[in-house]
């Protein structure tokens, strides 16, 4: 897709197995083989089901998002 210019800001990077943005080129990876601690919020998480295409989602309670199968918007109600 790079070759036929789908994205005319963006190369693969074969050594790297990595597909790279122009914007992202100065910004350092992390080694792949150590995993980040991400602090655990508050916010409870609950599953509701699409009334476009009946997809099951997770979801903030309290929340309003879109389904992430058909774009429907959905809520964490």
């Amino acid at each position: 897709m790079c070759k036929k210019k789908y994205f005319n800001d963006a190369y693969v990077d074969n050594k790297a197995k990595l597909f790279v943005r122009k914007d992202q080129m100065n910004q350092k990876i992390g080694n792949p083989s150590f995993t980040k601690t991400v602090k655990q919020t508050d916010a409870e998480l609950i599953t509701v089901k699409c009334k476009g295409c009946g997809g099951i989602n997770k979801i903030q309670r309290g929340a309003v998002g879109e389904c992430e199968y058909c774009g429907s918007p959905i809520s964490g109600e």
